[in-house]
């Protein structure tokens, strides 16, 4: 009897001590994670900067949207985020993206230009030195039409 608990403390011990060597082991190698990278103009016919412009990013696949993010003063957007390999959000955009422009940003001024998207390619960059890193980037230039009344 005294023999068997013995036996069940050890196996006890051995199976704690293996559950903590791996959680361990996990930790010292780093959670492999990527950052996602947009980088988009928006331009008008005149190849002036259109600010203020909302653009509306689905993935490839579902065409689901993921995104919803609004030029700067200069049209431009610059956009980054670490994916941990989760399938929510912005995760589903690594193979690219279908970018539409929804109109402008202030709620209440007449959209000037038409309806417009354009679907990208990402590109992946592996990361320098480490394993577990890694870049996905979205390159887009929208140059949107005046809209005609």
């Amino acid at each position: 009897m005294k023999t068997m608990s013995r036996k069940r403390n050890i196996l006890a011990f051995l199976v704690s001590a293996f559950g903590i060597s791996v959680t361990i082991g996990c930790c010292a190698y780093g959670t492999p994670y990527t950052t996602l990278k947009i980088k988009a103009t928006v331009t008008d016919e005149t190849n002036q900067p259109v600010s203020d412009a909302k653009l509306e990013f689905k993935d490839l696949n579902y065409n689901h949207k993921h995104l919803e993010l609004v030029t700067d003063s200069k049209g431009r957007i610059d956009y980054s985020h670490d994916l941990y390999h989760s399938y929510y959000g912005s995760d589903n955009l690594k193979e690219g993206a279908n970018i539409v422009f929804l109109g402008d940003h202030n709620a209440g001024l007449p959209v000037k230009y038409r309806d417009d998207s354009i679907r990208v390619q990402s590109s992946y960059k592996k990361g320098k030195g480490d394993w577990h890193k890694g870049t996905y980037e979205i390159k887009a230039s929208l140059r949107l039409k005046k809209k005609t009344e």
